[in-house]
Formats: structure tokens, sequence, C-alpha cells
């Protein structure tokens, strides 16, 4: 049976808020509070992640964000969710949001130079390109394998280094109220 099944009294539910910290920190995941076994909530999980997968693909990037930031709240761990928030966000123009989804990729999975990339793209998005120089040069720094995937990476950087020096000095030639701003 749920808390919310249990129908718990507001103190019950103070003390389960105090403990929520050390039992997300121990590596639980809020999914795990439920009360259902494991193997079932993953399932369900898995099932709501190839939902969400799947609006991604038709382009629902809307939706498809609403149903990857629950999964980001039922299991803060697994950086998939966090990767389709981030590209949901993204798709969107929501510049900042993916940012902050991009960045909990890159606290999961430090060696992966993708969502520092993503995080670029971002950056350049919202016309902040000495930010984005900075983060590509650190996606050149985590790619440091010969691996198939990591010189894809480095070549994608080096096409987007030049594209981010074009729209430097374009920046640089334009009035202030035409420069792309953290606002928009």
């Amino acid at each position: 049976m749920s808390v919310v099944e249990e129908g718990i009294g507001e103190a019950k539910l103070l003390e389960i808020l105090t403990e929520l910290p050390d039992f997300l920190s121990s590596g639980a995941r809020l999914a795990d509070l439920n009360g259902q076994d494991s193997e079932k909530t993953d399932a369900q999980l898995a099932a709501a992640y190839a939902y969400a997968y799947g609006l991604y693909q038709q382009k629902r990037y809307g939706e498809a964000g609403f149903v990857f930031a629950f999964l980001t709240l039922q299991d803060h761990l697994d950086i998939r969710y966090w990767n389709g928030l981030g590209g949901a966000q993204q798709m969107q123009k929501q510049y900042k949001e993916a940012i902050d989804s991009y960045g909990m990729v890159v606290m999961y999975d430090l060696g992966n130079p993708l969502p520092c990339y993503r995080i670029a793209e971002c950056l350049m998005a919202l016309g902040e390109y000495d930010d984005a120089e900075l983060v590509l040069k650190s996606v050149v720094e985590f790619a440091n394998t010969d691996s198939e995937a990591h010189t894809s990476i480095k070549r994608r950087v080096a096409s987007v280094s030049v594209l981010l020096d074009s729209a430097r000095r374009k920046a640089q030639k334009m009035p202030d109220s035409d420069k792309p701003s953290a606002t928009k």
C-alpha cells in the first residue's frame, strides 16, 4: 500500500520528508517509496521511458519533456531520463533548463563528452559565446580516447568552433537590441 493510500497524517509525512535526503543519498529512488516490488517498478519506468522516447521521436517535445521530468523524479540517477529531458527542453528552446538537465548527466557520467557538447549548443543559442567556447574545450578534454564516439564528437566540436567564431563576429557587428539574450 502506498503512502497516499494509507492516508497518513501530517506527522508521518513530516517524518518521511525528513528522512528523504538520507534515503535518496543511499542510492534509493523515489519510485521505491511506492511499496511495489522493484521488478514491477523497473518495468513501469521502462514503459514510461519508451513512451517518452516515442513522443520525442515524433517531435512532441512538450509531452516528452513532461514524461521525462516525471521519470527524473522517480529515478534521479538514470542519465537517460536527464538526457531525454534536456533534449526535449533544448528542442523547445528552453536553453537554460536544458543546461541544468544536461548538467545532471555530466555529474553522473563524467567521462561522457556529449552532454557538455549539448550544453555548448545551448550556450551558443543564448548568445553566450565565451562560455560556449570554454565548454567546447572541455568536450575535447573529455573525448580523450580513440573510440569512434569520441572521434566523432571531436569532429563536431571542430565544426561548431568555426560556427562559433562566425557567430561571435556577427554578434559584435549587431546592435545590442538584435543580439540573442539569456531571457529569450
